[in-house]
């Protein structure tokens, strides 16, 4: 099960995210006893400022390891990180990639993997060396959901193969 959001009352403060993460750890017992796994998504607000740190690095120092992490290469790209590196900088922690790509242009906007900018072959290469399992296709805002679907299926095998 993914945690897709983490609501405004839960990342106004670095302990508001501690307690947020300490909150899923709970939630991934649960689930554990059920036979289930639990993750949590990033969106772009977990790379702003807070703190003296950011959200997303106190998620990655307090969230016990069972609870995998779904990076969103998308959205860390939009919220000023690089995805490549930060895959890298965490093997073994980001368990789930959200393949999505950034359009090109002055506005931040999605499109199917390999139709933007993002650089899919070194993010396929640096996941399969960090020990990520699943890639997830999908777009917040697709043209044609289906169509955008199997274009980034296609262009996300072909890499992986």
């Amino acid at each position: 099960m993914i945690v897709p959001w983490m609501p405004e009352e839960d990342r106004r403060t670095a302990d508001e995210v501690r307690r947020f993460a300490a909150e899923l750890g709970g939630f991934a017992d649960v689930l554990a006893e059920r036979g289930m796994r639990l993750g949590y998504h990033n969106h772009a607000f977990e790379f702003e400022p807070l703190d003296g740190m950011t959200a997303w690095e106190v998620l990655l120092a307090e969230l016990r390891p069972e609870v995998e992490l779904e990076l969103d290469v998308y959205w860390a790209a939009v919220g000023g990180r690089d995805p490549v590196a930060e895959i890298r900088a965490n093997p073994g922690r980001i368990r789930l990639l959200h393949m999505k790509d950034l359009a090109a242009g002055a506005e931040p906007h999605d499109a199917p993997a390999g139709q933007g900018t993002l650089p899919f072959p070194d993010i396929v290469e640096a996941a399969r060396s960090t020990g990520v399992d699943w890639y997830v296709v999908e777009q917040d805002e697709p043209a044609d959901a289906l169509d955008d679907i199997v274009r980034a299926f296609r262009y996300l095998d072909g890499l992986a193969r």
